[in-house]
């Protein structure tokens, strides 16, 4: 995740940064915050599916579904 957030700092729009801390969050049990990475990965870069699945999961820990 810290490789993500160097990343990041510099381009913060950068997707694979964002998918890579999304799933971070995501394994690291804040749910919730990787949601939030996701949806914006997704607004970035619609046609990557990643982002979708990723907040499917998200959803689905959360009890959202």
């Amino acid at each position: 995740m810290k490789a993500s957030e160097i990343v990041m700092s510099r381009d913060r729009n950068n997707v694979s940064a964002i998918l890579v801390k999304a799933e971070s969050l995501y394994n690291t049990c804040f749910f919730e915050h990787g949601l939030i990475l996701f949806h914006r990965g997704k607004a970035l870069a619609p046609e990557n599916e990643e982002f979708r699945l990723g907040i499917q999961k998200c959803h689905k820990t959360i009890g959202m579904d």
